[in-house]
C-alpha cells in the first residue's frame, strides 16, 4: 500500500511541476469587447503577462519585449472600428494564441468655436462640473468641448 501511495505522490508532483511550467498567456488590458478611444492618435496600449517569463511574444506579428517577471506592455497601431489584437506566446516546445477584439472609436470631431458639445460615448466626469462666468476652455476635456 505504501508503494501505491508513493507512486501516486510522484505522479501528482510531476503533474504539478508540468502545470507550473506550462505556457500561459494572460492579456489584462484591453478586455474582450472593450470600446477604446484613440482620440488623438491611431495607436493604443495592451498589457498582460506570459509565463514562463523566458517565452517569446508577438502581437499582430510584431515582436514584443517580455520582462523578467513575464509582464509585457506594448503601444501598437490600431485601425478604427472593430480591431483584433492577435497575441501569440511561444517557446521551444509550445505556443498559445489569444485574440482580443475591441472597438476603436475615432478622433473627436472639432466643435464650432461658438458651441457647446457633449460627446455621449466619451468618458464621463466623476462629478458635477461648474462653469463660472469668465471660464474658458479651448480643448476637449473629458468629452466636453467648452468655450
Amino acid at each position: 500500500m505504501k508503494n501505491i501511495v508513493k507512486i501516486f505522490s510522484v505522479l501528482f508532483l510531476l503533474t504539478l511541476c508540468e502545470s507550473l511550467y506550462a505556457l500561459h498567456l494572460d492579456v489584462v488590458y484591453p478586455k474582450e469587447g472593450d470600446r477604446i478611444s484613440a482620440a488623438s492618435s491611431d495607436s493604443t496600449f495592451i498589457f498582460g503577462q506570459v509565463l514562463p517569463p523566458d517565452s517569446r511574444l508577438t502581437i499582430n506579428g510584431q515582436p514584443i519585449s517580455v520582462h523578467a517577471n513575464g509582464a509585457f506592455l506594448a503601444f501598437l497601431p490600431v485601425d478604427y472600428g472593430d480591431f483584433t489584437f492577435k497575441c501569440t506566446a511561444f517557446n521551444n516546445t509550445d505556443s498559445v494564441t489569444q485574440n482580443r477584439t475591441v472597438t476603436i472609436s475615432g478622433p473627436v470631431k472639432p466643435c464650432p468655436i461658438d458651441s457647446l458639445m457633449i460627446k455621449m460615448d466619451s468618458i464621463k466626469p466623476s462629478g458635477n462640473i461648474r462653469l463660472c462666468q469668465g471660464d474658458e476652455f479651448y480643448r476637449v476635456i473629458l468629452g466636453y468641448t467648452q468655450l
